[in-house]
């Protein structure tokens, strides 16, 4: 995981550019992409210690917020209820918001009482995903 500041190579000293979170797979070319929400202009983003807002009047809150952020991003990924790597975006969801494609598909297979063709079809499409 890795703080990118700017990504898009727009924030000059007055334009501000996004600060997000970047998460990888390590051997691998899987990242998720996190916004955070925060702009800020180039003078005020260091890479001190992964990030600090500095020239900024409120550089403080701003490096402790985007730093929870961070931690609970980690925190999420580390814990079991993150499953698999494409969950890693629904770090801000509490486990009950967080609905497989998986269990709606076989949820309305037991409401439709489906045929033994579809059943099959629909299980192989759970297996391909």
């Amino acid at each position: 995981m890795r703080y990118v500041f700017d990504r898009k190579h727009t924030a000059t000293a007055t334009t501000k550019g996004l600060l997000q979170i970047e998460v990888r797979v390590n051997g691998t070319s899987k990242k998720k992409i996190i916004s955070t929400g925060v702009k800020l202009f180039r003078g005020q983003f260091s890479e001190h210690n992964g990030f600090t807002c500095i020239n900024h009047p409120n550089s403080q809150l701003i490096t402790g917020n985007l730093r929870a952020i961070f931690n609970k991003i980690e925190a999420f990924v580390l814990s079991d209820d993150c499953k698999n790597f494409e969950m890693v975006g629904d770090w801000n969801k509490s486990p009950s918001e967080i609905y497989l494609v998986e269990d709606f598909i076989v949820s309305e297979l037991k409401r439709l009482v489906a045929s033994h063709n579809t059943i099959t079809y629909y299980n192989s499409l759970i297996t391909r995903l």
